[in-house]
């Protein structure tokens, strides 16, 4: 934390932050109001306030946001109205921690005088394509089209074993404990458990382990690695649903999967219409 007592004319909150720490991000800051990280005199702000002399300020910051140190996203398409960024392994989407991807695609977008949100989430162990949006209109069609399953997403997975056949369709039922971070699959349907849907052809067998291209139908909480493990296919790397004796075996120590395609299906007529049918993908996914 750090505590600033103001001396001097009436000056706007994100002012005094960015005169009293020049390096850190004007995303950054943004950031820190929307999770009321800043007080002014005791009191949780949110908005960018009018400071007095006189005001205490305390800006609930790490060395790292107040230095400047941030991920620099790897662009992979950019328009007027999304981008797609290439998330690697071992940071969040959006998070109430510093590195995190939004905040470094927003660092990057602040020399154009554009924001961005992103429209969905992959786990922190998943390395990928994530979708984010440059204003409400885009944010709003790409929601909907998530929600009508008309954004596909295509991942790469390496999992233990050899699936019995070359593309299989599986169906179950997953229940999320928010309790321990993990999910349980049902074959059955049971209270508190939602249907899911899963798709997988086989790219290739090796000794003792298969890549897949999986295509995700339903977007649950670690609805691809559960749902492979249910059925004898664990992803190789996964600790919470794998077996870490194996994992060793290969010296994985993260979980094979990368979101490496996203195809696009809009309704005519919208902003986004002309993405329409188009696909963006990772042209360097590997293993």
């Amino acid at each position: 934390m750090e505590t600033i007592v103001y001396s001097g004319d009436d000056i706007k909150l994100v002012k005094l932050i960015s005169t009293r720490f020049p390096k850190m991000s004007y995303a950054c800051i943004q950031k820190l109001l929307r999770l009321k990280d800043i007080k002014v005199n005791g009191k949780r702000v949110g908005e960018n306030v009018v400071i007095k002399s006189g005001d205490e300020v305390y800006v609930y910051a790490t060395s790292e946001m107040i230095n400047g140190i941030t991920l620099k996203p790897v662009v992979v398409f950019e328009d007027d109205n999304i981008l797609v960024a290439d998330k690697p392994v071992g940071i969040e989407v959006e998070s109430d921690k510093y590195n995190d991807l939004t905040l470094s695609v927003n660092n990057y977008l602040k020399g154009k005088g554009q924001m961005a949100s992103p429209v969905h989430r992959i786990d922190r162990g998943t390395r990928g394509l994530v979708v984010f949006a440059k204003n409400k209109e885009a944010y709003a069609e790409l929601l909907d089209a998530f929600k009508r399953r008309t954004i596909d997403k295509f991942y790469l997975a390496m999992v233990v074993g050899r699936p019995p056949r070359e593309e299989e369709h599986l169906y179950a039922y997953l229940y999320k404990n928010p309790q321990t971070a993990t999910v349980k699959i049902s074959d059955d349907p049971l209270p508190g458990y939602e249907p899911i849907e899963t798709k997988y052809r086989v790219i290739e067998r090796l000794e003792g382990r298969t890549l897949l291209e999986v295509e995700l139908i339903t977007g649950k909480t670690h609805q691809i690695r559960a749902h492979l493990a249910h059925v004898g296919l664990p992803l190789v790397g996964d600790g919470k649903y794998g077996n870490n004796l194996v994992n060793r075996s290969f010296e994985a120590d993260s979980q094979a999967l990368i979101a490496y395609k996203i195809c696009f299906r809009f309704k005519p007529n919208t902003l986004l219409a002309y993405l329409n049918n188009s696909t963006i993908e990772l042209k360097n996914a590997k293993f």
